[in-house]
C-alpha cells in the first residue's frame, strides 16, 4: 500500500475490500471524486470482487469424499474445510482473470450506431454530428436523438461525450451505469430518459424526463429525478418538451384483417425515415399469442427515404395474416422510431 501520495492499484483494491485506514480512505475517495479515471478503476475492481462473491461455496456430500478416499491410501475422513476454501478461491481467481480479459476495458469503442432517422455523419474520432435532427441506436439499450448541430464522441462502450449542442438520451433500465460527459459535468444513468445540452465550456445542463440520473461536477454531486434539472431551473420541462416531442403512430382496424396506420412528425424539424435494412418488415404486430412482421403492399418507405416536415404525416394500410378476435388487443410497433400503439376492435 502506498504512503501519502497519489493512490496506486493496491490502495484501490484495499479501498474496495474495506481495508484502508480512515485517513487514507478519505484521501483516496477525494482523489476518486476529482479524477473520473480513478473512480472507474474502483468500479472495475468492485465488479471483479462481486464476481468472486457470486461464486457459491459448495460443500460436497460426505459420500463424495468417501468415494475419493477409497481410491487412495489413508483414513476415509472428509477433506479439511481449508481445502474447500482453497478450491473456492482458486475458482474465484480464475473468474476474475477471465473477467479482466473478457470484460470491456475503458476505451473499448462502441459498435457503429444504427441510424433510425435523419442524416448523422460519422466524425474522424468515431463519434457523430448532424445538420438536422437525427436519431441513433447506440449499442444495446441506448437511443439518442441529436438536435441539429449536436456533436457526440464515443470513447468507450459505456461512455458518451457531448462536445456541443443538445441530445436526448433514452436508456433502458437494464443498461445501468452508462456515463455521459459534457465538459466538467459527468452523468451516470440509472435507467432513464433525459436531455443534456452544452452551449460552451462549463455551460452544460441536464433535465430528466423519467427515471433518475446521478451527476458529478467539480468534486460535488447529487441525483436528479423526473421533472428536475441541474443546475436547478436550467432546463424546464416545457423547454424539454418544446424541443423533443416524439413522432406519433396512430392505427385503427378498418376491418378484422386491415390496419390503417399513420406516422406523424411532431418534432420541430424535418425528419428523414429510411427503409429497414436486410428486408426486415416495417412494422410488428402481436395479438392472440402470435407475433407477425408486417409491411404495406405499397409505400415509399419500402424502397427509399422519406422526408417528413414538421406536422407532416404518412399513411398506409397493413393487411393481417389472420383476423383479430373481437375484444382482443393488438400491439403494433414501428421499431425505426421506437413507437408502439395498442389497437382494439
Amino acid at each position: 500500500m502506498s504512503g501519502g501520495g497519489f493512490p496506486d492499484h493496491s490502495d484501490l483494491v484495499a479501498l474496495a475490500l474495506g481495508q484502508l485506514d480512515p485517513e487514507r480512505e478519505r484521501a483516496v475517495r477525494a482523489t476518486a471524486a476529482a479524477d473520473p479515471a480513478v473512480a472507474r478503476e474502483i468500479q472495475a475492481i468492485e465488479h471483479h470482487l462481486e464476481l468472486h462473491d457470486a461464486i457459491p461455496e459448495i460443500d460436497p456430500a460426505p459420500g463424495v469424499w468417501l468415494a475419493v478416499a477409497s481410491g487412495i491410501a489413508g483414513p476415509t475422513t472428509p477433506a479439511p474445510r481449508s481445502l474447500l476454501y482453497r478450491f473456492r478461491y482458486a475458482a474465484a481467481a480464475a473468474a476474475i482473470l477471465a473477467a479482466a480479459f473478457l470484460w470491456p476495458h475503458p476505451g473499448a469503442g462502441m459498435p457503429p450506431a444504427e441510424r433510425l432517422f435523419g442524416s448523422p455523419v460519422r466524425t474522424a474520432d468515431g463519434g457523430y454530428t448532424c445538420a438536422s435532427i437525427a436519431r441513433l441506436r447506440l449499442g444495446d439499450g441506448v437511443t439518442v436523438t441529436m438536435d441539429s448541430g449536436a456533436r457526440v464522441g464515443l470513447p468507450g462502450k459505456d461512455r458518451i461525450q457531448l462536445h456541443a449542442g443538445r441530445v436526448f438520451f433514452e436508456v433502458e433500465k437494464r443498461r445501468r451505469g452508462l456515463v455521459v460527459e459534457a465538459g466538467e459535468l459527468r452523468i451516470v444513468t440509472l435507467g432513464t430518459s433525459f436531455l443534456v445540452q452544452r452551449d460552451g465550456p462549463g455551460l452544460a445542463a441536464v433535465a430528466v424526463e423519467r427515471g433518475r440520473i446521478r451527476y458529478e461536477r467539480n468534486g460535488s454531486g447529487g441525483e436528479v429525478g423526473p421533472g428536475e434539472s441541474y443546475p436547478a431551473g436550467a432546463v424546464g420541462q416545457a423547454d424539454l418538451r418544446g424541443w423533443f416531442t416524439r413522432p406519433t403512430l396512430e392505427a385503427n382496424l378498418t376491418d378484422p384483417t386491415t390496419l390503417r396506420v399513420v406516422l406523424r412528425n411532431e418534432m420541430p424539424d424535418t425528419i428523414e425515415l429510411a427503409p429497414p435494412t436486410g428486408g426486415e418488415p416495417l412494422f410488428y404486430a402481436g395479438f392472440a399469442g402470435h407475433d407477425f412482421g408486417l409491411s404495406p403492399h405499397s409505400s415509399p418507405l419500402l424502397t427509399e427515404s422519406v422526408a417528413l416536415a414538421p406536422g407532416g404525416e404518412l399513411g398506409m394500410e397493413l393487411h393481417l395474416p389472420r383476423p383479430v378476435p373481437s375484444g382482443e388487443p393488438l400491439l403494433l410497433s414501428y421499431p425505426v422510431l421506437g413507437l408502439r400503439v395498442e389497437v382494439r376492435r
